[in-house]
């Protein structure tokens, strides 16, 4: 998700003002299913949260950039 705000001054200058989320509504990642099909009462489940940057907990980050 983001939200952008670009602003003009003297018609030289910028600045972009920016908000940006990642995982906004923070849903889980899920690793993947179990496929070792020697223990048919284990086969598909998934034990685990996915460890991957991309995947990890909610992010809010804001950004100012000045341009000249």
């Amino acid at each position: 998700m983001n939200l952008e705000k670009n602003l003009r001054f003297r018609d030289r200058y910028r600045l972009q003002l920016r908000g940006e989320a990642f995982n906004t509504f923070n849903h889980p990642n899920f690793g993947t299913p179990n496929a070792m099909i020697t223990n048919t009462a284990t086969v598909g489940t998934i034990t685990s949260i996915s460890s991957t940057p991309a995947a990890s907990a909610r992010t809010i980050e804001f950004v100012a950039k000045f341009n000249f």
